[in-house]
């Protein structure tokens, strides 16, 4: 299986093979290591030393394996001909809040009801984040970077390891949240608007907002 950087659809069965696989590749440098097994001098074994002699190696992968699965089910959906624009926004509004609950505290995003709020609001501001420890880097990631043990000092991983981990994982979230507030249809009125024909969105309490949005968009 290849990763590709581009079509997360395809990022998820990549990193659980990767996960799979690690430990035997991991034995297999050892092997090459102690003169077992010839060493093949290519690029891709390099590649592979590289990674087996980091130890936060199997956590960044839990951490990236619980992005791609929070974020495939949209884009799967989406992955279709279907008149779907309606829906597009609400969608995206609930996969980009939850991606800002992870680092952003609770107090902050409570009030954050709208796909129009959520553009208004600094991801980026140090005062709106939580601190490290409290960072959601997924149960898989957390359990691994518990039981991480240094190969070489086989010593657990220390605190400044796990502050700095947390601390890559908010920048990450605060990079894909802003790429999707950007680069996605959220800014744009006419998709904001377009959820007045949501089934989910009708009933006697929203007409009024409705039929504004409706003006909107004509």
């Amino acid at each position: 299986m290849k990763f590709c950087k581009h079509r997360w659809l395809e990022n998820v069965q990549v990193c659980e093979r990767l996960i799979e696989l690690l430990p035997q590749l991991c034995q297999y440098v050892k092997a090459i290591t102690e003169g077992n097994v010839p060493d093949p001098k290519t690029k891709s074994y390099e590649t592979i030393k590289q990674c087996c002699a980091n130890h936060l190696v199997p956590v960044r992968l839990a951490f990236f394996l619980s992005m791609s699965k929070r974020i495939i089910p949209f884009l799967t959906e989406y992955q279709t001909d279907k008149p779907m624009l309606p829906f597009l926004c609400t969608d995206l509004f609930k996969v980009v809040k939850t991606l800002m609950g992870r680092f952003i505290k609770s107090d902050k995003t409570a009030g954050l009801t709208s796909a129009y709020q959520l553009l208004k609001f600094d991801v980026q501001a140090k005062e709106n984040h939580n601190v490290y420890c409290k960072i959601d880097a997924g149960f898989r990631a957390e359990k691994e970077l518990k039981s991480a043990i240094d190969p070489k000092t086989k010593k657990k991983v220390t605190d400044k390891e796990v502050m700095q981990f947390k601390l890559e994982c908010r920048d990450f979230l605060v990079a894909i949240v802003m790429k999707i507030m950007n680069k996605g249809p959220l800014k744009f009125a006419l998709a904001r608007n377009l959820v007045f024909l949501d089934p989910r969105e009708m009933g006697a309490t929203a007409n009024d907002k409705n039929l504004d949005r409706c003006k909107a968009v004509l």
